[in-house]
C-alpha cells in the first residue's frame, strides 16, 4: 500500500507541477496515472477492510455461513466512474462513436455495480453444514455433499490470485439455480471460488475446509465461535499458502 500511496503522491505532484509550467499534454497523462494509483488504492483498501469472515447462523438453516465481501466492487466502481466521463467527451470531439459507446457502458456499470454489490451481500454465502458445502450467489446456487468431494486444493493455473478448487465425484455437484453466462459450477467439473470473496485468507479458509472435510463428528457439533477461530490468521500468516501442491488427495 505505501507503494501505491507513493505513487499517486508522486503524480500529483508532477501533475501540479506541469500545470504551473503549461505542459498541458504531460498533466493530462500523470492525471490519468493518478487516477490509476487512486483505483489500486481503493483496491488495496477494500480488501484491508473485508479481510475479516463475517459468520452466520441465520443464512442457511443448520449450516455456518460465510458472507460474501464485495472487495472488488469500489475500485469497479471508480474506475468506471473515472473513465466514463473522458471517453464520451473525446468522443463528441473528435466524432469516435466507440469512445462513446464505451463511455456509456462505463456510466452504466458506474450505476449497476452497487447495486449488484448490495445484492450478493445479502444473497451471497458460502455454507459449510454437516453434509455438504454450498454456495449460493444471485447468479447461482450449487452444492455438492462432503462425501461426494475427492480433493480440495489452491489453483495453479492463475499465479497471484487466492483461489480454491474442490473435485467432486462425478454429477457430485447439484445446481440448484443457475444463469447462463455467470454459471461458475457445472457437474462433473472442479469447483473453484476465491478466498477473498469470504473475507479469508488462502490458508486459513483451505484449512478450515480440509478439516471439516476429514472430520464429519465435528462438523455436527461445531458452533460459530469455533469456526471464526478456525478462520483468524495466526500471527506468523503470509498472504498465500507457501505451495500450490494439492492439500487434499
Amino acid at each position: 500500500m505505501l507503494t501505491i500511496v507513493g505513487s499517486l503522491a508522486f503524480a500529483l505532484t508532477v501533475a501540479a507541477v506541469a500545470h504551473l509550467v503549461g505542459a498541458d499534454d504531460l498533466r493530462g497523462l500523470v492525471l490519468m496515472f493518478a487516477v490509476l494509483a487512486a483505483i489500486a488504492l481503493s483496491h488495496s483498501i477494500s480488501v484491508r477492510m473485508m479481510r475479516r469472515p463475517v459468520v452466520t447462523t441465520t443464512a442457511k438453516l443448520g449450516a455456518l455461513s460465510l458472507r460474501y465481501r464485495p472487495v472488488i466492487a469500489m475500485p469497479t466502481f471508480l474506475t468506471c466512474l473515472a473513465f466514463s466521463p473522458p471517453m464520451i467527451v473525446i468522443g463528441y470531439q473528435h466524432s469516435l462513436p466507440q469512445a462513446i459507446l464505451g463511455g456509456v457502458v462505463c456510466a452504466i456499470l458506474a450505476m449497476l455495480v452497487p447495486l449488484v454489490a448490495v445484492l450478493q451481500a445479502k444473497r451471497a454465502f458460502l455454507h459449510m453444514s454437516p453434509d455438504s458445502i454450498r454456495v449460493t450467489t444471485i447468479f447461482n446456487d450449487s452444492e455438492c455433499a462432503w462425501d461426494d468431494i475427492l480433493r480440495i486444493r489452491i489453483t495453479d493455473h492463475r499465479p497471484g490470485i487466492d483461489s480454491i478448487r474442490i473435485k467432486c465425484r462425478n454429477y457430485g455437484v447439484t445446481v440448484h439455480r443457475q444463469i447462463r453466462g455467470f454459471t461458475v459450477i457445472r457437474p462433473g467439473q472442479e469447483w473453484e471460488f476465491s478466498a477473498v470473496a469470504w473475507g479469508a485468507s488462502l490458508n486459513s479458509l483451505i484449512s478450515t475446509l480440509i478439516f471439516l472435510h476429514e472430520n464429519p463428528e465435528i462438523r455436527k457439533t461445531l458452533d460459530k465461535t469455533q469456526i471464526e477461530a478456525m478462520l483468524e490468521d495466526p500471527p506468523w500468516a503470509t498472504g498465500r499458502a507457501a505451495s500450490n501442491r494439492p492439500l487434499l488427495e
